[in-house]
């Protein structure tokens, strides 16, 4: 048989995932902007790499948080 988690540790691993949310927002779009506008210069592509980049970091922040959501839901 297994032991009993502690009380509260469940709370308190939803809240830190929950409060992860934000980063996803953050980090997503600002790598994928950054690098995108690293290979713009690097192959002379111009702006548009660094905005797809932002839009594919955006799309994957979405993706994470629906999945956060899904998790934290159960």
């Amino acid at each position: 048989m297994s032991s009993p988690e502690p009380p509260g540790r469940s709370r308190a691993s939803a809240i830190g995932e929950g409060t992860s949310a934000g980063l996803l927002f953050l980090a997503g779009p600002l790598l994928g902007y950054f690098l995108g506008r690293w290979m713009g210069g690097r192959f002379g592509w111009g702006e548009a790499p660094a905005w797809i980049g932002g839009g594919l970091g955006l799309a994957a922040a979405f993706v994470n948080f629906f999945r956060l959501a899904g998790r934290l839901n159960r």
